[in-house]
């Protein structure tokens, strides 16, 4: 329409193109999000991290270095280091690692470690019972890393629940 000699775009065209941008946003994120669970499900040989704040980039940038295959496991699925780790290639699942089917999408039975690294001590102690139960027998093979926070809290956690590598920042 015009008004005072201005062209003014086409509201229904307008409509339609916002549409058709919102719709590609969603769909492309739902298809990396399931193309990274795919991948995660049939990764073999595999360092598990869950957290990927500072420290659990670092830790996947380190693995990577080192010439391993990582398959990270986020909640946060607006986290900014997201998009940093995707661009190298490693399978990315968004969820809570202590739910059964997170970790099955992750293919814990085909792992060789699991480092657990939120900066929850609490999250990262569950998490790691949740490692345990799911990896069975074979929790004695598979390391798996805690980090907590609390030295003292993690020397309980070392004690009370025989995780052997349990490590604080302190």
């Amino acid at each position: 329409t015009r008004a005072f000699g201005l062209q003014f775009p086409n509201p229904v065209g307008l409509a339609a193109g916002l549409f058709a941008l919102t719709t590609d946003l969603l769909v492309s994120t739902r298809l990396t999000r399931s193309f990274g669970h795919r991948r995660a499900a049939t990764t073999q040989g595999h360092v598990i991290v869950v957290g990927l704040g500072s420290i659990g980039l670092r830790v996947v940038q380190d693995l990577l270095a080192d010439g391993n295959r990582v398959v990270v496991v986020e909640r946060d699925p607006d986290n900014p280091h997201l998009a940093q780790v995707r661009a190298r290639g490693v399978p990315v699942v968004i969820g809570d690692a202590t739910d059964a089917a997170v970790i099955a999408d992750v293919n814990l039975g085909a792992a060789v470690a699991v480092a657990v690294l939120t900066s929850d001590d609490l999250v990262n102690i569950e998490t790691g019972l949740a490692v345990r139960d799911q990896l069975g027998d074979r929790w004695r093979e598979v390391p798996v890393v805690l980090q907590v926070f609390d030295r003292e809290l993690g020397a309980a956690v070392h004690e009370g629940f025989g995780f052997r590598y349990v490590r604080s920042t302190e």
